[in-house]
């Protein structure tokens, strides 16, 4: 019998961890996503938590995680297109002041999915905040 993971956290604030400083061990993100029953994380001002991570968190907590907030990271595309793929339950991400994040990760989050049908009968919306960055047309 495969052990079982013991962390059963489902809300996590870790807003300006390690700021300013190193910030957040690496890999802590990915081992609360162990439990695989987070619903809420905050991360907003933890610049040192990486794409990899979020993507572990995707695939960890995908059924489970409605909320992802963080502001001012600097995590990528490849995070929010992890999110948008796993991301089953996903009604809230406020990526504000993330400056890495382009096109390719809004346009993912943005993308149809398979909704359910309290979905479909409009009692859930997802909402998306993106980063504020200024785009020119010839962009």
């Amino acid at each position: 019998e495969a052990p079982q993971f013991r962390i059963k956290t489902e809300h996590l604030v870790l807003n300006g961890t390690g700021h300013p400083g190193p910030g957040m061990l690496p890999g802590s993100l990915a081992t609360f996503s162990l439990g695989r029953c987070l619903r809420e994380v905050h991360l907003g001002g933890c610049e040192n938590v990486s794409d990899w991570e979020i993507t572990a968190l995707a695939v960890n907590c995908g059924n489970t995680l409605t909320c992802f907030q963080m502001r001012a990271g600097s995590i990528g595309d490849s995070a929010l297109v992890a999110l948008a793929e796993y991301g089953k339950v996903l009604a809230e991400v406020d990526i504000s002041t993330c400056l890495n994040v382009g096109d390719k990760g809004i346009i993912a989050l943005c993308q149809p999915r398979a909704v359910s049908e309290s979905e479909a009968n409009g009692e859930d919306e997802q909402t998306v905040v993106a980063p504020s960055r200024a785009v020119s047309e010839s962009e």
